[in-house]
């Protein structure tokens, strides 16, 4: 009982409660943070790895746009798409490395190393997690909707196909990312933990995990439901598209990484300039810019139109329709979530607390309050409060 007592100690104190410290400038700590910088690339290399993209059959053109069948286009195109899909890779790693050394020089602050460390390890749980059932579940699912008797409003090819494609998918984030930010289940238990950082950089955030319907990045919270639906009713066949897949691809690279306080910085300093502030307000009129996704996670008031701004993944058009874009300051705003929440400096608090919470809210009230609990807004406060935020 003793031994008992004393581990669920050390789990409380050093596991739960202490936030991770590290003291700068030991071995201890450059063998860690090294630790941590090899899994926040591995990260960054994601699914579109380098080894693998010369054996790819299918190349990812654009965020929630159906991949592309190599097969299906011609040699010279297929080697284009897949010397595109290594240079997203190394971007995004350049970009990630230019926070670290940059960042001092756009904030004024130091680089949060414990933050990354605790990125890491988090990230590293969350990507190394699968759940066979549910892809299976979700697989049942389009089947179904295929096979279901629904009208075909449009039938599209080539170009004109990759742009609806591009727009529609984007229409189908927008709302999953705007619900997971307004119902408390895919808040509380799922997104909020991708806005759980102070510090925001390209190697200082959690990834919404890959395996769970909870996951808004990857859009299987509501993405995955609507856009069946959506290609049903629209079926765009975009293997057609001849360069402008290309086209769009470099597009969708260059907004890829939209997290960083060092393209920020860059965005920043070409809206500034007479010469190039047409460019970058033509740009961000169509596509989410880094700086416009950035805008997304502050927790600055003004910034808070519909429990945030800027939900949008790719295009900004949904945004600017119902009222929900906000153009993006010259200086970063601050970022993390509104309120006086807890950010959760351990890897194991940041990853149970909220659920640890939620529970606590379902044990201390009344059934009849546990609808709005699980599925209520964002804003409802049961009756019986939990101590702290999310």
């Amino acid at each position: 009982m003793y031994k008992l007592k004393l581990s669920s100690l050390i789990v409380k104190s050093w596991l739960w409660e202490k936030d991770l410290n590290i003291k700068l400038g030991s071995w201890l700590f450059v063998i860690i943070v090294g630790i941590a910088i090899s899994v926040e690339i591995y990260r960054l290399d994601g699914a579109y790895s380098i080894p693998t993209a010369w054996d790819a059959s299918t190349i990812r053109v654009f965020y929630n746009v159906p991949d592309v069948h190599l097969a299906d286009v011609g040699t010279s195109l297929a080697t284009q798409l897949i010397y595109l899909s290594i240079a997203r890779v190394l971007f995004s790693i350049l970009v990630g490395i230019a926070d670290i050394v940059f960042y001092r020089k756009v904030t004024g602050q130091r680089f949060d190393w414990n933050a990354m460390v605790n990125f890491a390890v988090i990230n590293a749980i969350f990507l190394s997690l699968v759940l066979p059932p549910l892809t299976s579940l979700l697989t049942a699912y389009e089947n179904f909707v295929q096979w279901m008797p629904m009208p075909r409003i449009v039938q599209m090819d080539g170009w004109v196909a990759l742009l609806v494609a591009c727009v529609i998918g984007d229409f189908c984030y927008y709302w999953s990312h705007r619900w997971s930010h307004s119902i408390r289940f895919f808040w509380n238990l799922g997104h909020v933990n991708h806005h759980r950082s102070q510090h925001l950089t390209q190697m200082t955030l959690a990834v919404d995990p890959p395996f769970s319907i909870l996951n808004v990045g990857g859009g299987k919270a509501f993405v995955l439901v609507l856009q069946p639906l959506m290609a049903r009713l629209f079926t765009t066949n975009i293997q057609g598209s001849g360069w402008a897949l290309v086209a769009i691809m470099c597009v969708d690279i260059l907004i890829d990484p939209s997290h960083s306080t060092a393209l920020y910085y860059l965005e920043s300093r070409l809206y500034l300039s007479r010469k190039t502030r047409p460019l970058v307000k033509a740009f961000r009129y169509v596509f989410v810019s880094n700086n416009v996704h950035f805008t997304h996670h502050s927790r600055e008031k003004r910034h808070d139109i519909c429990n945030g701004c800027n939900f949008g993944a790719r295009v900004t058009l949904w945004d600017r329709c119902f009222g929900t874009y906000c153009e993006p300051p010259i200086q970063p705003p601050k970022t993390g979530l509104f309120g006086k929440p807890d950010y959760c400096g351990t890897p194991l608090r940041f990853i149970l607390y909220p659920w640890v919470r939620m529970a606590k809210e379902l044990y201390r009230n009344k059934w009849r309050y546990w609808p709005k609990i699980l599925f209520g807004s964002t804003s409802y406060t049961p009756p019986v409060e939990v101590e702290g935020e999310y």
